[in-house]
């Protein structure tokens, strides 16, 4: 064997060495260093729409089921027909239904009825603003979620109508301001224009509970 003299074996070493981490960085596949990482791709289940729809649309309302929920009516029903668009403020009519009173409680339903000519859907809450005298918002008096029901797409027919149940008390709880409005703003949902309805029912304590819309007063 032929003996390299000592600086050429100096030098040669060092290169070796580099020659090495070279290759140990490119990876010998192919591969540019610095490239993304393959994503993996899988089947994405299919969503389930519960919207009016809501929501919606995206729903509103908590995730209870409430098994005494009424069936549907011809002209709100849940259904299965393809979705429609949602109903506008200026397609309804509003009205309270009459006042249940008993024990400091008060219960009304607020009513929507469809004066269009189409179908539309209506889903979740909507808006109830107490006014005083001069229109202004009462501030101490606000609407609340009752959450014991849960929000259901309801498609209108002209015509047809849908319920908010609301609840409220007259005797004030430690810290609760009583009010007496003058008339109230109806907002249905996933709207901003409301309807004014004149409020007969007296004093209010604290807050108004509303149910989401449904089609029955119940």
């Amino acid at each position: 064997m032929t003996r390299l003299p000592a600086r050429a074996g100096r030098y040669l070493l060092p290169g070796i060495a580099v020659a090495l981490l070279l290759a140990a960085c490119g990876g010998g596949d192919g591969t540019t260093i610095g490239a993304p990482a393959p994503t993996s791709t899988g089947a994405t289940a299919p969503s389930t729409a519960t919207s009016d729809p809501g929501t919606v649309a995206t729903p509103t309302g908590g995730s209870e089921n409430d098994p005494t929920t009424p069936a549907a009516s011809p002209t709100a029903s849940e259904g299965s027909a393809p979705a429609t668009s949602r109903c506008h403020t200026g397609e309804f009519t509003a009205a309270f239904g009459p006042v249940d009173a008993g024990a400091g409680n008060r219960n009304a339903t607020v009513v929507l009825t469809n004066k269009g000519g189409r179908t539309c859907t209506v889903f979740g809450y909507g808006g109830l603003q107490p006014l005083d005298a001069a229109g202004k918002p009462i501030p101490t008096l606000t609407l609340t979620r009752d959450k014991s029901r849960t929000p259901t797409l309801l498609r209108v027919a002209p015509g047809g109508k849908v319920y908010k149940p609301i609840h409220w008390t007259v005797i004030p709880s430690t810290g609760e301001k009583c009010s007496t409005p003058a008339s109230a703003q109806v907002t249905p949902p996933d709207e901003t224009d409301h309807i004014t309805l004149t409020w007969s029912f007296g004093v209010v304590c604290g807050t108004i509970d509303g149910r989401p819309y449904a089609n029955s007063a119940m």
